[in-house]
């Protein structure tokens, strides 16, 4: 296969891809066949294996012919035999979805945004997922992984209210080799960005998914759906993305952590319950040890003497 063009990597904004698929589980993880028939990997297929920590991916359905939602990339990418896979989470749904119609209607402003991009990048692939609508209504090409301009999204005012929430910064790329921390965020920028997925979160959650092994670190409970990334000193406050200043939480035990009614002693780890919960089946967490992570590296009890 020809070497990828990359034309997206100097742009901080072009940060989106899109998967187009008729698959029933939307928002589980992207998989695609490592190669086609011939036996040579097709950029259609092996697209995804570019994207980056924090990247957001939407989801083209073609049952619904519509954009439905988009997830964030949460890891880098793995293989089989025969196909890749990119874990993806953080699902959302539209609230107003991007109709194969709607984007009919903005053929004329696509085709300018086109030239412009060939432009700008000397006609190199830009690996965009729908016909120009030349000769025929547009519709998307055949295959599964593309390229989706920002300045496809920037048509969609409705998309754009919701994309809003995302950090139009650098990604980091996918598939390190073994846990490292994520990069720390400055608190004075972060407030800039209040209502939006926080910058680093990718691989904050995926360094804390690998070192609980998926599972809760109070109850040992998983899938890892189920699981959120918490900061135990607030991220808001001080932008701190190390792993030391994480915990892999049930959301309803986050919810209960972020309220005080959970705490964790720094001095032996155990959990403490708030009084308020006695006689529910939180209780039954009183006393018991903070799970050990899997990695090598222990746990400091720096942030959670801070919390205490």
């Amino acid at each position: 296969m020809p070497k990828k063009s990359k034309w997206w990597e100097t742009d901080p904004k072009e940060r989106f891809w899109l998967e187009v698929t008729n698959r029933p589980n939307i928002g589980d993880d992207l998989q695609a066949p490592l190669v086609d028939r011939s036996g040579h990997p097709h950029p259609f297929d092996v697209l995804f294996q570019d994207c980056s920590l924090g990247d957001i991916v939407f989801h083209y359905d073609k049952n619904r012919r519509s954009v439905v939602g988009y997830s964030e990339v949460v890891g880098g990418w793995d293989n089989d035999d025969e196909d890749y896979f990119v874990p993806i989470g953080n699902f959302h749904k539209l609230d107003h979805q991007i109709s194969l119609s709607d984007i009919r209607s903005k053929q004329k402003e696509l085709a300018i945004l086109l030239s412009k991009l060939h432009s700008a990048h000397k006609n190199k692939p830009l690996y965009y997922p729908f016909e120009r609508g030349e000769k025929r209504p547009i519709r998307p090409l055949q295959g599964y992984s593309f390229k989706l301009p920002y300045g496809f999204l920037e048509l969609f005012p409705d998309a754009i209210s919701e994309i809003e929430k995302l950090p139009l910064t650098p990604s980091i790329k996918t598939k390190p080799p073994d846990i490292e921390d994520a990069l720390n965020d400055d608190p004075d920028e972060w407030q800039n960005f209040a209502r939006r997925i926080r910058r680093g979160q990718g691989i904050f959650r995926a360094n804390l998914l690998k070192a609980y092994g998926e599972r809760c670190a109070l109850t040992g409970h998983g899938p890892a759906s189920v699981l959120e990334a918490v900061h135990i000193i607030s991220h808001a406050e001080t932008g701190i993305n190390e792993l030391d200043n994480g915990l892999l939480l049930r959301a309803d035990l986050h919810n209960l952590f972020d309220d005080g009614k959970l705490k964790i002693d720094p001095d032996d780890f155990t959990i403490v319950v708030d009084d308020s919960l006695m006689g529910t089946p939180y209780w039954e967490l009183h006393g018991k040890k903070l799970r050990t992570r899997k990695s090598k590296k222990p746990l400091s009890s720096k942030f959670l003497r801070e919390r205490w």
